[in-house]
């Protein structure tokens, strides 16, 4: 859990840095000085570039507004990036204790239970799982830079993006529902850092009104299996007219598995 939640804070501290950075390089020259001038009972606010040229709220106040702006988001960006440094360096230690038992010896690792698992190896363990292979049959076959062989073009696409990107998966893994109901997902996939579990199904014939019925159906049950659809279930669709595209998978593995 710490780590899924350090992983979540680590992208949205990276978001913040990839956002102010350009709009830093951007922002108009100068620094914004601001000084409160006071007389008798009434006092009033006065604005000033660091040149010492004074600033006109009536007529210069988006000038003054975005070199505000501009000060707040530097010192932003500062934090932002002292923040993330010691972020990445308390994930770097998030499996020191896994570590330990990845450490042993082959033959000693039998007489033991862990406690906890390396990422790897967890990784490795999802990747050699067993399970056996659908028995409907793949009508129009498609290769895969893995290995697999998928149903359908768009499928090879989302498999050759995932792999590329290092990012494990199997391809048609039993899933149970709910009601105890065997489907087979797409792609199931692990998170390379957190490990977290995704569904990624590809729904290809939404043209047809019985499809999408069906397509509505199962969203349904694995909302009610606890996959929810944007979170544990990313979901993609195309048509005649629509077409998937390979930007379109690049965008959605970085959303969720960068």
């Amino acid at each position: 859990m710490l780590r899924q939640e350090l992983l979540k804070r680590k992208k949205t501290l990276e978001n913040y840095i990839n956002a102010i950075g350009p709009w830093l390089a951007k922002a108009p020259a100068g620094t914004l000085w601001i000084r409160t001038q006071t007389c008798g009972n009434s006092s009033r606010v006065r604005y000033f570039l660091s040149d010492g040229r004074e600033l006109s709220p009536r007529n210069e106040m988006p000038l003054i507004r975005t070199l505000a702006e501009k000060e707040y988001r530097k010192h932003l960006l500062k934090t932002a990036i002292s923040e993330l440094a010691a972020i990445r360096k308390l994930l770097s230690k998030t499996d020191d204790v896994a570590s330990v038992y990845e450490q042993l010896s082959e033959n000693r690792k039998k007489l033991v239970i862990p406690v906890e698992q390396s990422v790897q190896n967890k990784i490795r363990l999802f990747l050699e799982e067993p399970f056996p292979p659908s028995d409907f049959e793949i009508k129009y076959p498609n290769d895969t830079l893995k290995g697999d062989v998928v149903r359908s073009w768009q499928e090879s696409l989302i498999a050759d993006e995932l792999y590329s990107a290092k990012i494990p998966y199997r391809y048609e893994r039993p899933f149970k529902l709910y009601n105890g109901r065997i489907l087979r997902p797409d792609f199931t996939i692990m998170h390379p850092s957190s490990c977290r579990i995704f569904i990624w199904e590809h729904f290809g014939r939404t043209d047809k009104a019985s499809y999408m019925s069906d397509t509505i159906l199962k969203i349904k049950d694995y909302a009610k299996s606890g996959i929810l659809l944007g979170k544990g279930l990313i979901a993609t669709f195309d048509n005649d007219e629509f077409k998937l595209t390979r930007d379109e998978i690049k965008k959605i593995i970085l959303e969720f598995f960068k």
